[in-house]
């Protein structure tokens, strides 16, 4: 009797792993070769004057007619590229670059760009489209690059040189990973963008779901895509999965398809909200998932933010209303220190429970739930489960009007 009993909680946790995890998706996807932006965003590099550095193979049409150009610095986190470039010009005086794409100082096997110095063309003219190859221990990588030579006023730099000075190089870089995925046979675009080039770390790898299938895609605030990090789960046209890994050398996506979304976590609406467990402002043990049967109001603000001030009055006035229905407010204060969180409460005549966390955490609740404007607020609903998430003043209308059909 004892041993079936053993065998039957064995095969319980069996079956319910199994309806909470299905297979594993691996899809293959395709390195872009440009911007996911109409605009693309550039960091300004400026050659350095003082690092000059000698290479080899300069096209004999340029002998005295080029400058001896500078290293372009390229930092990342875990990088520092010094990048050879040739700047000059031809026999017949067209402005000429050499970007030394396989960081081998030697130009010879490097193609020549011939750029505008005009100023009469838009910024879209001038930006070019190009590659670094990296060769370190592991995989050889490829960086992708855009640059723009301009030569804006504000700048304020002298080379000295002619050549040098018509024009200011700014660089933009991403490396954007993308394929079509069908799910409940609709399509979709998943794209893999790293925050940072170069960076291939947990933190940095974002994932996006996009309905826009066509070749020009775009990335943008307009279309309000959320960016997932690895571990997240996602909803892909109404199936659950978990953005498992992504692999750079052979850029392999793996997703844990997910049979049952019951109890899938995450920080948008469709999901449940990740745990909140720890004590107030005070001192208080507080846990999110006491208050399942409540409906409850994640609110995030700092006494920096003056647009979260001036909503005070209208989120007090809200509370006092819906109290006594079951609102539960959860205020949770991003700033420097807790003094200051404490005597605005306590100036406001605040009565919910409140939450501070410090500029310094870098694993704060603002992180975990990806808050990045403030105010923002999130509505759970009494099955615990979040229904809204909102920014600012017109967001906080939003969210009133819904706390308003609470219980009608």
């Amino acid at each position: 009797m004892v041993h079936f009993l053993y065998f039957l909680c064995f095969f319980s946790f069996l079956t319910l792993t199994c309806k909470a995890q299905g297979k594993i998706i691996t899809l293959h996807l395709k390195k872009e070769t440009r911007t996911l932006k109409e605009q693309p965003l550039f960091n300004e590099i400026i050659p350095q004057k003082e690092q000059i550095f000698f290479v080899k193979g300069i096209p004999h049409k340029l002998l005295g007619k080029y400058t001896f150009s500078r290293y372009l610095i390229f930092e990342t986190d875990e990088h520092k590229l010094k990048i050879p470039t040739l700047i000059g010009r031809d026999t017949l005086n067209n402005p000429v670059f050499i970007l030394d794409r396989n960081l081998n100082f030697d130009f010879s096997d490097d193609s020549i760009r011939y750029y505008s110095d005009s100023i009469k063309k838009s910024i879209k003219d001038f930006i070019i489209e190009d590659s670094i190859i990296i060769r370190q221990s592991g995989p050889t990588l490829s960086l992708n690059i855009k640059y723009v030579f301009i030569k804006p006023s504000f700048v304020g730099v002298d080379y000295k040189d002619e050549h040098e000075n018509s024009f200011f190089l700014m660089v933009g870089s991403n490396n954007i990973y993308s394929t079509l995925f069908t799910v409940n046979n609709k399509i979709t675009r998943i794209i893999i963008v790293p925050q940072k080039p170069l960076n291939y770390t947990k933190e940095s790898l974002k994932l996006y779901i996009s309905y826009d299938t066509s070749s020009n895609f775009k990335i943008d605030n307009s279309q309000a895509l959320i960016a997932h990090n690895i571990g997240d789960t996602l909803l892909i046209a109404g199936k659950a999965f978990r953005f498992k890994s992504f692999s750079l050398s052979n850029s392999l996506l793996e997703l844990d398809e997910l049979w049952e979304n019951a109890n899938l976590t995450n920080a948008y609406p469709g999901f449940y909200p990740y745990d909140i467990a720890m004590n107030d402002i005070n001192n208080d043990f507080f846990n999110l998932n006491d208050f399942r049967g409540n409906y409850v109001l994640l609110d995030f603000w700092g006494t920096w933010c003056e647009p979260c001030k001036k909503i005070t009055p209208k989120l007090i006035e809200l509370y006092n209303e819906f109290k006594d229905q079951g609102l539960i407010v959860v205020s949770i204060a991003l700033d420097k220190n807790i003094m200051d969180a404490k005597k605005y409460i306590k100036k406001t005549g605040i009565k919910w429970i409140n939450i501070f966390q410090s500029f310094k955490d870098k694993y704060s609740i603002q992180s975990k739930y990806r808050i990045v404007e403030y105010p923002t607020f999130i509505l759970i609903n009494n099955s615990g489960k979040i229904i809204m998430r909102e920014t600012g003043s017109d967001g906080f209308e939003v969210i009133r009007n819904q706390i308003k059909h609470i219980g009608s």
